[in-house]
């Protein structure tokens, strides 16, 4: 990591808040209003809380399965700025597939140590896949892709080759154990069964690993859709003003959305697998959200709200390692906002020292973004 003591100086501030806004609910957003539903004890809004913010069990969808993706799709978003300005002074293509290998390993190594390598050093019980790891690799992936390729029409086909081909191998292949051909099942899919054969008793639970080896694969298309998107967006052109792109945008996404939630009669929609039908919904949920932060706060110019946000977009990896690696500051927390607790209903205890422990890791967060401290993977 390298600290950075300014921040660029043109940039979509719309594509940090939209970052921000998925890291809120990734430090522990989701899990607040759970929180705030179970101490309310209301069995309707309870309900409400539980379909958006918890995942699926296994097929199906729910709001906070599309987090992640959006995330990923976020982060794609930014390479086709930074590779040009890195380009613009003089930097060789050799050095841009350093940098963009060097934080796919930073990355990784990350993801490793929030999954317990330093606590562990056994190796025996590791789990090496992780949602760093996988960031991190779709987005290498995907930027190599988008290096090497320089008309958005080759881009687009490589997303759609991914998305298809992925496709085909989930529905021509199960477990060998397994009868029949396209098992989507828990136990007979694919993909659970190479992550098995992998790294056998490394994977998140007996049967597969939400971020395994061939999912991570079919992510590549997210990060390689969100490149697209922020090249379309940063790209001065006079003939897409910035309504046309908005207009453009929404219509590919909702597009993307429809098709996705047509194909979950073929393919199951599931993030467990990452199946092309999930990924079709959350890529055309992903671009119509950060199409609606861009008309909002980039066209129209309403951002006095974004001031929350933003300090979270800036200092997103450092934000979600953070709170997860200690702890999400129970006992700060506890000693803060504990009286508060007490004042309340013993059901909303849970729900105040989350957010005490949120709100230590946003005062933190906040510190570096007025110090104009930018932590750089890479």
């Amino acid at each position: 990591m390298n600290n950075s003591e300014k921040t660029p100086s043109k940039r979509i501030i719309s594509i940090d808040v939209a970052r921000g806004y998925a890291m809120f609910f990734y430090m522990g957003g989701a899990e607040l209003f759970m929180e705030f539903a179970r101490g309310t004890k209301s069995p309707k809004v309870i309900s409400v809380m539980t379909r958006l913010m918890t995942h699926a069990i296994w097929h199906g969808i729910t709001y906070a399965d599309t987090l992640f993706p959006l995330f990923i799709f976020i982060s794609g978003m930014t390479f086709p700025v930074s590779i040009a300005k890195r380009i613009k002074n003089g930097c060789k293509k050799s050095e841009i597939y350093q940098m963009v290998i060097r934080r796919c390993l930073i990355l990784i190594l990350l993801g490793m140590i929030y999954n317990g390598l330093l606590s562990d050093l056994t190796f025996s019980n590791l789990r090496y896949y992780s949602v760093l790891g996988r960031i991190g690799v779709a987005w290498l992936i995907a930027a190599v892709i988008f290096l090497n390729t320089d008309k958005t029409a080759i881009r687009i086909g490589w997303v759609a080759l991914i998305l298809v081909g992925y496709a085909v191998i989930l529905g021509s292949f199960s477990a060998p154990d397994m009868l029949g051909y396209g098992n989507y099942t828990m136990e007979g899919n694919i993909t659970g069964y190479i992550d098995r054969k992998l790294f056998p008793g490394h994977i998140y639970n007996d049967y597969y690993d939400p971020e395994g080896f061939l999912s991570t694969l079919a992510s590549v298309a997210t990060a390689l859709s969100g490149m697209l998107t922020g090249a379309f967006l940063t790209k001065k052109d006079s003939v897409f003003s910035p309504k046309k792109k908005v207009i453009c945008l929404m219509s590919i996404g909702f597009g993307m959305f429809v098709t996705g939630y047509l194909l979950r009669h073929i393919i199951p929609i599931n993030k467990r697998l990452w199946t092309t039908s999930f990924n079709c919904v959350v890529i055309g949920m992903a671009i119509m959200t950060v199409t609606m932060f861009y008309l909002i706060i980039d066209v129209i110019r309403f951002d006095k709200w974004t001031v929350f946000f933003l300090p979270l977009g800036r200092n997103a990896i450092v934000a979600y390692l953070m709170f997860q690696i200690f702890g999400r500051f129970e006992d700060p927390s506890t000693f803060l906002f504990g009286g508060i607790a007490k004042l309340l209903p013993e059901s909303y205890t849970p729900f105040v020292i989350l957010l005490g422990g949120m709100i230590i890791s946003y005062l933190i967060i906040l510190l570096l973004y007025r110090s104009k401290k930018v932590i750089k993977i890479g």
